[in-house]
């Protein structure tokens, strides 16, 4: 079984970023609770480990979606940087609002 050709290590990053976000705007929205948290960055960081966690069982089945997970290294660095936005944001938005 071969992966289509618009299927690279681009999109499974953009796949999990999205999950990530989909993943943390229920957490935000079922907690009745602003989305700028640093609760909510972690969430995102927790979310991006769905998708992939997805691929990895099916690599049961499709060998490519093992070297695409591989490959797609680009994540790791985006969650950080969301970490630190939503905790930089939280504090900025603390003190705009008292």
């Amino acid at each position: 079984m071969t992966a289509p050709s618009f299927i690279d290590g681009g999109w499974f990053d953009i796949a999990t970023f999205l999950v990530a976000v989909l993943f943390a705007s229920i957490k935000c929205l079922r907690g009745h609770h602003r989305f700028i948290l640093r609760a909510n960055g972690f969430s995102i960081l927790n979310g991006m480990a769905i998708f992939p966690l997805v691929l990895l069982i099916t690599s049961i089945v499709w060998k490519e979606a093992i070297d695409n997970i591989l490959r797609s290294n680009h994540l790791m660095f985006a969650g950080a940087g969301a970490v630190a936005l939503f905790a930089l944001l939280e504090d900025e938005f603390d003190r705009a609002a008292a």
